[in-house]
């Protein structure tokens, strides 16, 4: 099994927990000009972020659950060629899992900063990037 597919399960806890709440969320337009909508959630005093492309209408959203339940939840949407551990330009190097839905694209990430806490996300980038090593 593909460590992002791990991953994709581990942040079912998140997308699914009812004590997750919206910090901020908001419209984005990618730098190929395709319009999404972010979700910036805290989860155990750790920040996750959650996007996906393709929101013109908000009926179009799909709420975190939503996105475990009809995204995530199939691992055949899960993008495999994406490496878990991924270096975001702003908030430094954390875990992610990219998936799609037909042409709709999705991202869950966290990263893993000194202001974030010592979970079991942070052990399993502790985790993925050993056995990478080897």
């Amino acid at each position: 099994m593909a460590w992002v597919h791990r991953v994709g399960r581990e942040f079912k806890e998140v997308l699914c927990a009812p004590e997750t709440g919206d910090e901020r969320c908001g419209p984005y337009v990618n730098e190929d000009g395709i319009p999404g909508w972010r979700f910036e959630v805290n989860y155990n005093k750790r920040k996750f972020y959650i996007s996906q492309s393709r929101i013109i209408e908000l009926e179009e959203l799909f709420s975190p659950d939503a996105i475990w339940k009809i995204v995530l939840k199939n691992p055949n949407n899960i993008d495999s060629s994406k490496s878990p551990i991924y270096v975001n330009r702003d908030l430094g190097e954390g875990l992610r899992v990219e998936a799609w839905l037909g042409k709709r694209w999705f991202q869950v990430f966290t990263p893993d900063n000194e202001q974030q806490p010592d979970d079991k996300f942070r052990r399993l980038i502790h985790e993925i990037s050993f056995s990478n090593s080897r």
